[in-house]
C-alpha cells in the first residue's frame, strides 16, 4: 500500500514536470492576449475617429501597428491551441 502511494506520487511529480513548460507557455500567452486586445481596441477607436484622420502620418503608423498586432494575436491564438492540445495529450498518456 505504501509502495502504491509512493509510485502514484512519483507519477504525479513526473506529470507535473512534463506539464510545467506547457502550462507556463499557456500562462504567458493568456497574460499577453488581454493587453494586445486592449491595444487593438484603442487603435480601432482612434482609427474610427474622423477627426483623427487630420494627421495622416499618425493614422498610417496606427495602421501598421494594428497589422503587426493582429498577426501577433493570430500567432498567439494558434500557439495557445497547439499547447492546449499538447497538454491534453500529455494528460491522456498519464491517465
Amino acid at each position: 500500500r505504501r509502495e502504491e502511494r509512493r509510485l502514484a506520487a512519483t507519477r504525479r511529480a513526473q506529470l507535473g514536470e512534463r506539464l510545467r513548460p506547457v502550462t507556463q507557455a499557456i500562462a504567458g500567452i493568456e497574460q499577453r492576449l488581454p493587453a494586445l486586445e486592449s491595444r487593438l481596441s484603442q487603435i480601432d477607436r482612434e482609427l474610427a475617429d474622423p477627426q483623427a484622420w487630420e494627421a495622416p502620418e499618425r493614422m498610417a503608423a496606427l495602421g501598421r501597428e494594428r497589422t503587426i498586432l493582429v498577426a501577433e494575436r493570430e500567432d498567439l491564438e494558434t500557439r495557445w491551441r497547439d499547447l492546449a492540445e499538447q497538454r491534453e495529450r500529455i494528460e491522456a498518456e498519464e491517465a
